[in-house]
């Protein structure tokens, strides 16, 4: 920036000594010769604040100041000054909840990757809503901060104090000279960060105590969306899994061409890390279906280091080069994905160091499972962004894209894409790359060679879409995900608008495809209008029924109203009244009109509730749900819906054979003796 500044400057004798960006939005320049300081206000939500400022006996510089503005203006707007820029200018309120760490840091820092002077980020972790804490190392000694909500008791010495939180110092084993240069040192960086993702108009909302039992805490109020966590106090009343499907979509990631899978870490391992060759046993219910033994692509191999007590002592390096050199020696494999598990971090083997002398030109890359990032979500986005990045290298310079067709991002493995794509063919399209969750170098390469892409509306995919793929020239779109012939036609014709095809198409395909799949759909409603589906919900986790994009791309209220279910939601606390809830949903309240709510406030009452509850079965993502059965509920979640027409039958046939399904009201007194696990 100071360089970029003198380009200015030096046709007019100044020189300029210092660009330092502040916390309050200014950048000071200091410029010579002479003591000339100019005050600068970027581009703030407070558009009456002036750009660049100077002082009182400098009217020289006077003709400067619109060049130079100008000149900062453009310069922030590129991506290497993408850390001065204000985040959340749009968000009214700062939550403190387990997204809170992303909210106020986003993709700025990154383990292993982030400099600090000369110390490297270590570890991000939050375990308690209204905190997160950062560590900082260099050779010789560590710094950690705690990050928290203003005015919350805590330890550590404060070293930053906001309107909205505060910063304080956990741990500095420098000398006392360099510990005084920390407030200096918080403000040009950790703090700097924080104040530009705040705003003056943001307010706090402070999760809710999870101590009380029914208390109206939200799925993500208190504690995590967890519930294998131990010691869980909301677990009775917590049927989304939030937690176990990220991480089981973690573990479950498939290559789609061949690779060599290492794992770095002892034997206890491989019962819990993820592992391409084995079939997962899962706690929770998956909405895609379960990966299979072998689907990685053919000619795989998996290594693993089997580190012991003598390796905790002298180190586990030589292990994993020896694992990594095997692997990089695999014929045909296009890429080496390490997984570095705890271990070998408590005892300091410098895996990264490992890749670089290893790794090179001429070689399968090798891609790190990053697990030190602060959930399953920013692991998955890491690797894809390192996936992409070598697939470019490999790409032949000076290579121009294909010009495909249709890219399809985030759908859900299963035979529902075959049939996804047979519907696009009848329109005239063709499917160039389905990418993710399924990883590829080879299909990212098609992908970069696509003409357009459609993204599946989920949360994850579209955040991974913003940070990773933004980067890539294809043009990417959100549409509605094909689930129904409602749905289906809706996606239709955003995939036909991507691609810039004319509404003809859309009508050849109505014509074709919808009379038949409609008139069985019709009889299959008729049945459905006599059963009754469940949910339990907390006021947080009802929006999860209406937005696709908190639901795994599924609009699930909706889907089954339309499908001809009636349904009731057990909601927790008093808020569980219908102008509430209804509020909620805006235009689209009439919705309700077959929706029964009913309120519960404890656990005995949400058992009673359930026992005398008409639905058939009721929404769970914990696999094997001894909640539902013992009071003699079937239990149905995402795996039992499938996108498109033909799925769409499919799924209704599905959920009417387990309305039909007498087993658990027969024997629910068989079960009642049966204690939760």
């Amino acid at each position: 920036m100071r360089v970029e500044v003198e380009g200015l400057l030096r046709p007019h004798g100044l020189r300029c000594l210092r660009a330092v960006p502040r916390i309050d939005g200014s950048l000071y320049l200091e410029l010579e010769p002479g003591p000339i300081r100019l005050e600068w206000c970027g581009p703030l939500d407070e558009p009456a604040r002036p750009g660049l400022v100077a002082p009182a006996g400098a009217e020289a510089l006077l003709p400067l100041l619109g060049p130079l503005s100008a000149r900062l203006g453009g310069l922030l707007a590129r991506p290497e000054f993408s850390l001065l820029a204000f985040r959340n200018q749009a968000l009214p309120r700062l939550v403190l909840d387990d997204s809170v760490v992303r909210t106020l840091l986003g993709d700025c820092l990154v383990p292993g990757r982030t400099l600090w002077f000369d110390y490297a980020l270590e570890w991000m972790h939050q375990d308690a809503p209204a905190s997160f804490r950062l560590g900082f190392r260099s050779h010789h000694t560590g710094i950690a901060f705690e990050v928290r909500q203003a005015g919350a008791a805590g330890p550590g010495e404060l070293v930053l104090q906001g309107p909205l939180f505060e910063l304080a110092l956990l741990e500095d084993g420098r000398g006392q000279a360099q510990r005084g240069l920390l407030p200096h040192q918080v403000e040009r960086f950790v703090g700097f960060l924080l104040s530009r993702s705040t705003h003056a108009g943001m307010r706090l909302e402070r999760s809710a105590a999870p101590g009380r039992a029914g208390g109206p805490t939200g799925g993500h109020g208190g504690e995590p969306v967890s519930v294998t966590r131990w010691g869980n106090p909301l677990q009775w009343r917590q049927f989304f899994a939030d937690f176990e499907v990220e991480r089981s979509g973690l573990c479950g990631v498939q290559f789609t061409d061949p690779v060599a899978f290492v794992l770095h870490g002892e034997a206890e391992c491989i019962g819990v890390e993820p592992e391409p060759f084995t079939p997962l046993v899962g706690f929770a219910n998956l909405p895609w279906p379960r990966p299979q033994p072998g689907r990685s692509g053919r000619g795989s191999r998996s290594f693993f280091t089997g580190l012991v007590e003598e390796d905790a002592i002298l180190g586990g390096v030589g292990k994993l080069e020896r694992a990594l050199e095997a692997a990089l020696g695999v014929p045909g494999v296009r890429c080496v994905q390490l997984n570095n598990t705890c271990l070998p971090k408590i005892i300091g083997d410098d895996a990264r160091s490992a890749i670089r002398r290893l790794g090179g030109p001429g070689k399968p890359p090798i891609l790190d499972l990053n697990t030190d990032l602060e959930g399953p979500e920013r692991t998955y986005q890491d690797l894809v962004r390192q996936a992409l990045e070598a697939a470019r290298r490999g790409r032949p310079e000076g290579s121009a894209p294909e010009a495909g067709w249709l890219n399809l991002v985030g759908f859900p493995p299963g035979p529902s894409r075959a049939e996804l794509a047979a519907e696009l063919g009848f329109a005239g399209l063709e499917v160039n790359a389905w990418l993710l969750p399924e990883l590829g170098l080879g299909a990212i390469g098609r992908y970069l060679g696509g003409r357009a892409g459609l993204i599946y509306p989920h949360a994850p995919w579209l955040r991974l879409a913003e940070q990773v793929l933004a980067a890539c020239e294809v043009p990417l779109q959100c549409g509605p995900a094909p689930f129904g012939p409602r749905g289906t036609r809706a996606w239709m014709e955003a995939a036909l608008r991507a691609v810039g095809a004319g509404p003809e198409r859309l009508e050849r395909w109505e014509n074709q495809r919808l009379p038949a799949v409609e008139e069985r759909w019709r009889a299959l409603r008729s049945e459905a209008s006599r059963h009754v589906l469940g949910f339990v919900v907390s006021p947080d986790e009802w929006p999860r029924l209406w937005r696709p994009e908190l639901q795994y791309g599924v609009p699930l209220a909706e889907l089954l109203l339309d499908m001809g279910f009636s349904l009731q939601v057990l909601v927790l606390g008093a808020r569980a009244d219908r102008a509430a809830l209804a509020g909620e949903l805006g235009d689209r309240s009439a919705l309700l009109e077959r929706v029964a709510l009913e309120p519960f406030e404890d656990r005995p009452q949400l058992v009673a509730r359930l026992r005398a509850s008409p639905a058939a079965a009721f929404y769970s993502e914990v696999a094997f749900d001894t909640r539902l059965t013992r009071v003699g509920k079937a239990q149905f979640h995402l795996g039992f819906i499938e996108p498109g027409l033909e799925g769409g039958l499919r799924s209704v046939e599905r959920l009417l054979g387990l309305c039909r399904w007498p087993f658990y009201r027969r024997y629910a007194r068989y079960l009642e003796a049966v204690q939760p696990g």
